[in-house]
């Protein structure tokens, strides 16, 4: 395990001034820690850039790693953006957005497209985090963009994204957290970027603008550092976690648990990856986090354990020698809560107020995974979602099917209800429920993430999860109360409901999901 701050030697001499005053190197020079100074003036001048030898051997240059302690004087001069220091064959260079008005809300997800370079293949082996609005900026991840289905043009501007950066960008490369110095990677590894890895980049910045202070800027980033020195091992990062959290207001501790199972690593790894290193991500509300591998329904050892998380000072933990992952072993996760100082139910969400259970993993070699995510939405896998092995079939549910707009199902659903279900959950309304969730994709945990799915498009449906629930014949169904139905804007009520329906006013649960079906043209001729 790694304390916070943990540093590259490479991201500490990127901080050290220099001996030199006027000299620059750029990455075509190729600079080694070995060479003379004869040989860098002669390199720098057939680049052009006239160096007197006198001034640069009474200076003392070397461009050495370890002597970075004992380098004082001024730093040198990068004249360019596109000109980045050479130490050791590092590279570097800067991905940061121009000056940004902040939203006056308290959650914000802001992205910029950026061209990393690309006339030769890197390993980026390091970033840094260029932090300008301390206050408010939570957290930056660097996403690496697969441009096999079309090439992205970089950004001029940021553009509000939530926690998708884009749709072809979805491979974290780089991260950075509240309480965060910057990652080194493992010395025989990194993640690949050029001319034959990735070429585009999405820089994500979440603001916690709490007290939604208004005309405030940011203009953040991170710094890359990289090398054409390629190391032994192409890096990759995949993250595990629970994506249903659902803590109830003033409990000392409640957990949720999460397993990449068995039948996704086979999947995800075939052939096995090693873990170089890991780190646990809740929000304020946590207090508890592991991350442990079984084999055979065995544990047979920690990734994470994380007996006092504080979300302020997260725990970097680095592995030399790796950890091995085998195809078939499960990584199970916990996250562990306290909400004693919470008047209110928190859940799972992109705002610090709601809560997070991830642990995010880099490990080598990178496999080819559509999508790195070995999370669960209660039992529902991730993986088992997008990985093609399985064929978009989860226990006989082609769920990407039912989910589409022309699903003949949900307009059946939906008449039934309609027919059915009054305000309450009648015996009639429970036992018509009750027979809709036989569905092979209604059922259990799948059925309830396929309700979550659909109930911002169809607010009423959520009449099949509440009326299914033992013994609730005589209760509410609560539509009037379910935060999704209330969270939608006044406008689109009046909209859905062709009236002023609140759902208790003076419009009928029966006219509200006629009108529903109108809207949506499920109505099958």
């Amino acid at each position: 395990m790694t304390p916070p701050g943990y540093m590259c030697e490479f991201i500490l001499i990127s901080n050290t001034k220099l001996r030199v005053t006027k000299v620059i190197i750029i990455y075509k020079a190729r600079i080694t820690a070995d060479a003379d100074s004869k040989t860098i003036i002669k390199t720098l001048n057939e680049h052009n850039h006239g160096v007197n030898q006198q001034k640069v051997e009474s200076q003392q240059l070397r461009v050495r790693v370890r002597k970075a302690s004992n380098i004082t004087a001024r730093p040198s001069k990068i004249i360019r953006t596109e000109l980045q220091v050479i130490v050791e064959g590092i590279l570097r260079t800067s991905l940061r957005i121009p000056a940004t008005s902040i939203p006056s809300k308290q959650t914000s997800y802001y992205c910029m497209l950026f061209r990393l370079p690309r006339n030769d293949t890197f390993h980026l082996v390091g970033t840094k985090p260029i932090i300008d609005n301390k206050d408010i900026t939570h957290h930056i991840l660097l996403f690496g963009c697969n441009e096999q289905e079309g090439q992205i043009i970089p950004s001029e501007e940021t553009y509000e994204c939530g926690m998708l950066a884009h749709r072809q960008c979805v491979n974290i490369i780089g991260t950075w957290t509240v309480g965060s110095d910057g990652d080194c990677f493992h010395n025989s590894t990194g993640f690949k970027i050029g001319s034959s890895g990735f070429q585009t980049a999405a820089l994500q910045i979440h603001w916690n603008n709490r007290n939604r202070i208004p005309n405030m800027t940011d203009s953040s980033g991170l710094e890359l550092f990289y090398t054409p020195n390629l190391r032994q091992y192409e890096a990759g990062m995949f993250a595990v976690g629970q994506e249903y959290l659902n803590i109830p207001p003033r409990v000392p501790n409640i957990s949720f648990r999460s397993s990449c199972s068995s039948a996704c690593t086979e999947v995800m790894f075939p052939k096995g990856v090693f873990i170089t290193r890991a780190v646990n991500h809740m929000h304020y509300k946590g207090i508890q986090q592991n991350i442990e591998i079984y084999r055979g329904n065995k544990k047979i050892r920690d990734i994470t354990h994380e007996e006092e998380y504080t979300y302020d000072k997260p725990v970097f933990y680095q592995f030399d020698p790796p950890i091995k992952i085998r195809p078939g072993d499960e990584i199970r996760t916990t996250c562990t809560y306290s909400s004693l100082s919470s008047n209110e139910t928190i859940f799972f969400g992109e705002g610090t107020s709601d809560e997070m259970c991830y642990g995010f993993i880099t490990y080598y070699p990178a496999q080819n995974i559509a999508l790195p995510y070995c999370t669960t939405w209660k039992t529902v896998e991730k993986c088992k979602r997008y990985m093609p092995q399985f064929g978009g079939i989860i226990d006989g549910c082609r769920w990407k099917d039912f989910l589409s707009g022309g699903n003949e199902y949900i307009g059946f659903m939906m008449i039934e209800l309609a027919m059915h279900c009054d305000t309450t959950c009648s015996s009639n309304c429970t036992e018509k429920v009750r027979n809709l969730r036989e569905h092979e994709c209604l059922s259990g945990d799948l059925g309830d993430f396929m309700i979550f799915k659909l109930q911002r498009k169809y607010p009423s449906i959520s009449l099949i999860k509440d009326c299914f629930r033992e013994n609730k014949s005589d209760n509410h169904c609560k539509l009037a109360s379910d935060f999704h139905w209330q969270e939608l804007e006044p406008e689109r009520k009046l909209e859905l409901a062709e009236g002023s329906c609140t759902c208790g006013g003076d419009q009928t649960l029966h006219r509200l999901i006629k009108a529903i079906l109108l809207e949506r043209n499920i109505f099958i001729a």
